[in-house]
This record gives C-alpha cells, structure tokens and sequence, in this order.
C-alpha cells in the first residue's frame, strides 16, 4: 500500500527509462560486489549511508574488507527488484525492494533488502540499507 498526498503520472517513455537506469545500477552494484574489490564495491555507497544496523560508510566499508578478505569466491542475484520513486523528491529519491541471494566458499544468505538510492552529479548512490 502506498498513501500519497498527490499524485501525478509521468509518461510511459520516462518509466521506462528511470526502470532501465535503476535495473542497471543494481546489476553492475551486483557485480561490483562479485569482483571483491572493495574500493569498486564502495564506490556505490555515498559517503552519507547508514544501514539498518546503524553503521555509518566507514564502519561497513571496514566491515566489507575484513569480511571479504575471507572470501575466494562471491556470488550476489538480485530477484524481484521493485522500485519506488517518491514523487516529491522530483525523481532523485529510489527506494528498491528485492530478494537477494548471496552465496560465498564460506557464507549463504536468502534476504529480503530495501535499498534507499539518491540521485546526484555522478549518478545513483545508496544512502541507506535495511534488511525486511
């Protein structure tokens, strides 16, 4: 259920297009991760996240390099990604809920995840991170 104070529609085309661009960030976050490089990994990230925990940028960009210095292999699918643009942050504001599927030589995990993604000059960061 979504409760909105207004609503206006927007072309099909630009749908459409703002779908694409998002689907796109989501895989290439995705293969980002895969890589286990971290700088690359990081660079999805705005210096602004907090995650559901509470850890701030520098506290997950340590956590993700001790955790993937352990790692010989990484495998991340995002299923079912849905996508929410509140209308009044004039499209620079994405909430994506998906299912992810993360497998690892020591580690798998099944979640639900909503991301929260900000629009800026260099295009869509995340902002925050919570598991459902």
């Amino acid at each position: 259920m979504a409760v909105v104070n207004r609503l206006q529609l927007t072309k099909v085309e630009h749908q459409r297009h703002l779908s694409e661009e998002l689907n796109t960030f989501m895989k290439s976050w995705g293969r980002a991760w895969e890589s286990a490089d971290t700088v690359k990994f990081m660079s999805y990230y705005s210096h602004d996240f907090i995650n559901g925990d509470g850890m701030n940028y520098q506290a997950f960009k340590r956590q993700k390099e001790r955790v993937n210095s352990g790692k010989k292999f990484i495998r991340v699918k995002i299923e079912n990604p849905a996508i929410l643009l509140p209308q009044e942050n004039g499209g620079q504001i994405a909430i994506v809920r998906f299912m992810q599927i993360y497998r690892s030589n020591n580690f798998e995990s099944d979640s639900k995840k909503l991301f929260y993604l900000k629009k800026g000059p260099a295009g869509w960061q995340i902002i925050g991170e919570s598991r459902l």
